[in-house]
């Protein structure tokens, strides 16, 4: 092993390339204004898509607190009608439950009446399994209160980072295809497929800054606006250090281990999570599957203390493939 401790692995960087799904395929509707009774951090990020009945999961039928307490007297036909309007009434001013990333079936009285039907039948709304709502759909057991069987509902999804997709329209006077202004048509996707972590430092802390950008983003300045697929660009606020995307290389210092030596590690993974990142390394000889690879990740600020050397910062190499290594400045 001795003669092998000095060689360095090559690594194609594959993930630079625009390849893969631009977005996922399930397609989602734009929410047009407000929702009454919704939680205002959540308006603007919401969007739609209709599901079959039998992909219903508890999680899409949550309500508010003290929701199915209030609402338990609208099935009793002893309860006076002016008594109804007003469980109504108090019923329409609890705001709602947030829908989160999985979603929430959006007519609250359609939610409320698929939750009366599962009980009805014997399950419970808030832990039934996929098994017992199928059964339930195909033996034409979930219905309205008229008895139409309920085939498919329309959920409510935060996204807060959606593809958006204006359609396009054909233009009589200037005879061709130009944009549609009108929102209702937009379509709208989730991106699922990080291109690359943008890296940047603010020139007044010297923090370094990441942001992922997605291969749609990456298509986008490639296909379209005929640039490259990584911005390099500086600004008044902050100046550009480095590009990462999967299979490239750093020369660092590992995260968390001060005593082992400098090494060239592979990116493996990105992650985004709202407007923060992290970045998953490897050590460039680690060819294992990824769940026995002895990994690390470090969010972009932590990543400029894992220099190489005291008062040194991380840097982009690119190892040729006999083993001789390029370092790279602002790529």
């Amino acid at each position: 092993m001795a003669a092998f401790d000095g060689l360095l692995t090559s690594h194609r960087a594959v993930k630079r390339r625009i390849f893969g799904a631009l977005h996922e395929e399930t397609h989602y509707g734009p929410v047009i204004g407000p929702l009454p009774r919704h939680r205002r951090e959540d308006v603007g990020t919401l969007f739609t898509n209709r599901i079959s009945a039998d992909r219903l999961k508890p999680k899409h039928l949550h309500v508010p607190e003290k929701w199915d307490e209030f609402s338990a007297p609208l099935e009793d036909e002893k309860v006076p009608l002016g008594e109804k309007r007003a469980i109504r009434r108090k019923l329409a001013a609890i705001e709602d439950h947030s829908p989160g990333k999985s979603g929430i079936v959006r007519d609250r009285a359609l939610r409320d009446r698929l939750r009366k039907c599962l009980r009805a039948n014997g399950l419970d709304p808030d832990g039934f399994t996929p098994n017992e709502i199928k059964g339930l759909v195909r033996d034409g057991k979930l219905t309205m209160k008229s008895g139409v069987p309920v085939k498919g509902v329309v959920l409510l999804r935060i996204n807060t980072d959606p593809v958006i997709i204006p359609r396009k329209k054909w233009d009589m006077d200037a005879g061709r295809m130009v944009e549609d202004g009108n929102p209702r048509t937009t379509r709208v996707y989730i991106g699922g497929n990080n291109h690359h972590v943008r890296i940047v430092e603010d020139r007044k802390t010297g923090k370094w800054m990441g942001s992922v950008k997605s291969t749609f983003e990456a298509a986008r300045r490639v296909r379209i606006e005929k640039k490259d697929a990584v911005d390099r660009s500086d600004n008044d606020q902050a100046a550009f250090v480095m590009s990462l995307a999967e299979g490239e290389m750093i020369h660092a210092r590992r995260k968390g281990r001060p005593d082992e030596p400098a090494s060239y590690f592979v990116v493996c993974k990105l992650d985004k999570a709202g407007c923060s990142c992290r970045i998953h390394f490897a050590p460039h000889w680690d060819a294992r599957k990824a769940r026995e690879q002895d990994r690390w990740d470090v969010t972009p600020s932590g990543l400029k203390a894992c220099g190489p050397e005291p008062g040194q910062t991380p840097y982009k190499v690119r190892v040729a493939p006999l083993g001789d290594i390029h370092k790279l400045e602002r790529d």
